[in-house]
């Protein structure tokens, strides 16, 4: 029987160290970076379902996870009532740590917000598609300095 050199084996191994993560694998998540405007108390960012957005200078990283639940009325019914989407996200702070949040947008009643790394996040009521359409969801975030 023979046997391959430990050298071999080695490179081996530090070439597939160095080609990087399988597909799929969180080192290849859809992201990108926002740079908050520094003269406003609040800025808006937006967050697609599956992104992750590195905000900066908040050294924030917010991921739009999954929608929870979604009962908009659509544009084109008349509705007693709105409805709400319900949007679950990963807050990792860049120092270390996350956190998951549950926030909803109730239309005009009001939306819900969570506070981590020294700012207030909110979901707005902006989210695309409208109610009653397909499409990939896309969600407005209000940062605001605390």
């Amino acid at each position: 029987m023979r046997t391959a050199p430990v050298g071999s084996i080695l490179l081996v191994l530090v070439t597939l160290a160095c080609t990087g993560s399988p597909p799929g694998s969180p080192a290849q998540e859809q992201s990108r970076q926002h740079i908050l405007d520094a003269t406003q108390a609040a800025d808006t960012v937006q967050v697609s379902l599956g992104e992750a957005v590195r905000v900066h200078p908040a050294d924030l990283i917010l991921r739009f996870e999954e929608v929870v639940g979604d009962s908009r009325c659509p544009a084109t019914v008349q509705c007693v009532w709105a409805g709400s989407l319900t949007a679950r996200l990963t807050i990792g702070l860049a120092a270390g740590g996350s956190m998951e949040a549950i926030l909803e947008s109730n239309g005009a009643a009001g939306t819900s917000s969570t506070s981590a790394g020294g700012y207030r996040i909110t979901l707005l009521p902006d989210v695309s598609p409208p109610a009653g359409e397909q499409g990939r969801y896309r969600i407005a975030l209000e940062l605001r300095r605390r």
